[in-house]
């Protein structure tokens, strides 16, 4: 399966990082787009580097998200990692 973009649901001193974009538009968990030729586990490490500035200590997925565009609309599937 090739990745297209990841989320990170963190846990941070008891809480969950948001990133909160400027100009204000939608907050939302840390992540973003694969680069080329990076694996998952790069990106997760430079999203969570360059959004909220912290370092990956332990990580493991629990999921993940198919989107498929179609004649009618988006049609999500997802499933546990």
């Amino acid at each position: 399966m090739s990745w297209n973009q990841i989320y990170v649901v963190g846990y941070l001193d008891g809480k969950t990082p948001v990133v909160f974009y400027t100009p204000p538009t939608k907050d939302n968990l840390p992540g973003g787009h694969v680069e080329l030729g990076e694996s998952l586990e790069q990106t997760l490490y430079r999203e969570i580097k360059e959004e909220p500035n912290r370092e990956v200590v332990e990580w493991w997925p629990i999921g993940y998200q198919i989107l498929t565009n179609t004649s009618e609309g988006l049609a999500y599937e997802s499933a546990k990692g």
